[in-house]
C-alpha cells in the first residue's frame, strides 16, 4: 500500500477553493500510485477557522462541499481513498457542538473515521472554544488487494 501526505496549505475559510485543491493533489497521487492520502487539519477550513466555524451556512456547506468531492474523487481517481480534515457537527444540544474530525472519503462517500482528543488551548490555540474533545479512540481497517 502507497500512503502519501499531501502538503496543502488551505486557504482560511475557502472550502470551495480548499476542495478543488484537494482534487487536483488527489489526481497527482493517483498518477504516484498512492492509495491513500492523507491531508492536513481542517484541510476543507483552512487552520485555524476561528469563529467561521459559528457560521451554520458555512457548516451546511462543508456537508454538500464533502458529497461533491466524493464523487468527483470515485470519478476521477476510483483507486484512491483519502483522509480530510473537517468540522464535524455534533447531533445533540451541548456546547461546543462540533468535533475536530477526519473522514475517509472512499467508493463516492464519506464517514467520519476519528475525532481530535486533545484540544490545544494555549498561545494562539483557543480550539476548545470551538470543538469538543473527543473520548473515543478511532480506528482505521482498510483491505488491500495487490494486482
Amino acid at each position: 500500500m502507497k500512503v502519501a501526505l499531501a502538503q496543502i496549505n488551505p486557504l482560511v475559510g475557502d472550502l470551495k477553493g480548499n476542495a478543488e485543491t484537494i482534487l487536483s493533489i488527489c489526481k497527482i497521487a493517483t498518477e504516484k500510485g498512492v492509495n491513500l492520502l492523507l491531508t492536513p487539519e481542517l484541510s476543507l477550513w483552512g487552520y485555524p477557522p476561528r469563529d467561521l466555524l459559528l457560521n451554520s451556512h458555512l457548516l451546511k456547506k462543508q456537508e454538500e462541499i464533502l458529497d461533491e468531492l466524493s464523487k468527483k474523487i470515485y470519478f476521477e481517481s476510483p483507486n484512491l481513498k483519502a483522509l480530510i480534515g473537517i468540522a464535524e457537527p455534533a447531533n445533540d444540544l451541548l456546547l461546543p457542538n462540533l468535533f475536530n474530525a477526519i473522514v475517509l472519503i472512499e467508493e463516492s462517500k464519506w464517514k467520519v473515521i476519528y475525532r481530535k482528543q486533545l484540544l490545544p488551548t494555549y498561545d494562539v490555540f483557543d480550539e476548545k472554544r470551538y470543538f469538543r474533545p473527543s473520548n473515543t479512540l478511532g480506528t482505521l481497517n482498510l483491505e488491500y488487494f495487490m494486482e
